[in-house]
Parts: C-alpha cells; sequence; structure tokens
C-alpha cells in the first residue's frame, strides 16, 4: 500500500562525511527536551544532506565521468596535472563506493558482506525483494474477488482489524480466585525502587542491534552510539525522567502499526496481523 510522505531516516553513511560530527554537535539542542532535539536535528540533516552530501549515485556518475575524461585526455601525451588530479578523483571514488556500499547494505537489512568484498547488485537485489514481499498490492474481498484499488484495499484493512479490536458487548464471567501473593520485603522494594545507573542505562542502549529496525523517528541504535559522547547528556536525564514518571511515555510515544504475513502468499486480510514498532527513545527503559 501507499506510505505517503516519504519519513525521515538516518543514513549511516553520513558518518563518512569529514563535516558529519561537527554538523550533528552544532545542531543539536541539549537545552530542549530530548525528543525536540531529535525532531530538530532531523530536519536539519534532511537539509544537509540536500545541499551537502548530495545523492552518492550521482555523485559516483559525475566522478567516474571525470576519471574517463582524463583517462581519454592521457592519450595525447603525459600531464602532471592530469594525473594528480586523476589520483584526487580515484581517492574521491573509493570513499563513495564506501558509502554506496553503506547504504546498500542498510537498505538491505542485511547484517554481513558477502565475501567481504563490494558485491552491491546483491544488496540492491536484496532491497527489491524486501520491497516487493512487504507491499500489498491487492487483496480479496469476502466474495473471493479481488481489489486492487489502493483507497479500497487501504479501507479493507482497517475495517477489519477495526472490528477486531473493537470492545465487544455482553457479559463477561470473572473468576474469583483465592490465590494470595507474598508481599515483598521492604528491602526488595527497595531494590527494585533504585533509579537505574548511567552504565545500565547506557548497557541497554549498546545491547539493542544497531540498524536491524527503524522506528518511528527515523533514527536507529546506530546513530546513538555514534554520538553517544553529544547526546548522552541528554539522553541519560531522559531516561531517568520515564523511570520516575513513566506516564510521560503515553505523551511521545509513536507507535508504527505494520502488516506481517501469517503464511507464505497471503491474499486476504486475515492472512495478516499487525505488530506494533516502540520507538526507540523509550526501548532502553523497558530494558531496564
Amino acid at each position: 500500500m501507499d506510505k505517503g510522505e516519504k519519513p525521515f531516516r538516518y543514513e549511516a553513511m553520513w558518518k563518512s562525511h569529514p563535516n558529519f560530527d561537527e554538523f550533528v554537535l552544532k545542531n543539536w539542542s541539549p537545552s530542549n527536551s530530548f525528543s525536540a532535539s531529535l525532531n530538530s536535528l532531523a530536519v536539519n540533516l534532511k537539509k544537509w544532506n540536500n545541499d551537502v552530501f548530495g545523492n552518492v549515485f550521482k555523485r559516483k556518475r559525475k566522478v567516474l565521468n571525470r576519471i574517463n575524461g582524463i583517462q581519454k585526455a592521457s592519450t595525447y601525451g603525459r600531464n602532471p596535472f592530469l594525473k594528480d588530479l586523476e589520483q584526487q578523483l580515484v581517492t574521491e571514488l573509493e570513499e563513495i563506493l564506501n558509502q554506496e556500499e553503506t547504504l546498500c547494505l542498510q537498505k538491505s537489512r542485511q547484517n554481513w558482506i558477502v565475501d567481504r568484498d563490494r558485491n552491491t547488485r546483491y544488496y540492491h537485489t536484496k532491497t527489491a525483494i524486501r520491497r516487493k514481499k512487504n507491499r500489498i498490492l491487492k487483496l480479496r474481498k469476502s466474495d473471493g474477488q479481488w481489489c486492487d484499488q489502493q483507497e479500497r484495499v487501504m479501507e479493507m484493512v482497517m475495517n477489519f482489524f477495526k472490528a477486531l479490536y473493537q470492545e465487544e458487548n455482553g457479559n463477561c464471567t470473572f473468576l474469583n480466585t483465592i490465590f494470595t501473593f507474598p508481599e515483598l520485603r521492604k528491602d526488595l522494594k527497595d531494590v527494585l525502587s533504585i533509579p537505574p545507573s548511567y552504565t545500565q542505562i547506557q548497557k541497554a542502549l549498546f545491547d539493542i542491534r544497531s540498524l536491524k529496525v527503524l522506528r518511528e523517528d527515523g533514527f536507529p541504535a546506530l546513530f546513538y552510539k555514534e554520538n553517544w559522547n553529544v547526546i548522552k547528556g541528554s539522553f541519560i536525564p531522559f531516561i531517568l525522567q520515564l523511570w520516575h514518571n513513566p506516564r510521560i511515555i503515553e505523551s511521545i510515544n509513536q507507535t508504527l502499526v505494520t502488516l506481517i504475513p501469517k503464511v507464505p502468499n497471503p491474499e486476504f486480510v486475515s492472512q495478516f496481523r499487525p505488530i506494533a514498532l516502540v520507538m526507540l527513545l523509550i526501548r532502553p527503559s523497558l530494558k531496564l
């Protein structure tokens, strides 16, 4: 189905840019709330990507064309200037190819590299397969007829799950239990109420897989790990704030609901199950 406007996504290849660390440091706002700082940084990163970093594929084509032009010109005689320029462009191309490899690896969501070489065709293929598999182009209606109109397909999905999860009217029978649970001793209660330490919070974050799944805000765990020295001064107090007042989660959480097939080739809405992707921001607090 159509996902609407393309959301922000942090690109791992940005880290290779020589000015990236300085840009993050300059555009991070520790005086704001942590979620507000992330949102502001996301806006600035999108602009920086367009204005400074640029499209990696266009940059590669441009450098390759310049190298080809120099190599053609070298047939007319040796030129020290062109030779030095070619070497500079080859170095730049190597950097661009590394960035392209990182981008393709991230898009394919693979966590290993084939034969440790630059097999970008493999990653492009994996990405194309994943995108095709993840899209719902058509569904069968209750009468068995196919529906391929996107608005109608979305309506079918919404109506099905609304009906499935709506509150049922009727009397519910509750079991009367006589079980009682022993009360915790005061010393154990005190231990459980101790706020997490700096080390515990950092470990909970760093235990999250770097690029496995992106959350609603577009920042994977990799961003937090690579920029820990910049964001830790805001992140640690934020997690402690959630610890002392869990109700804050309700005001900041943006859960992304996606559909997962129950069978290899689903045709009906009932053959999908919804899962909720929780914001990475609150995952460390859930692990503590």
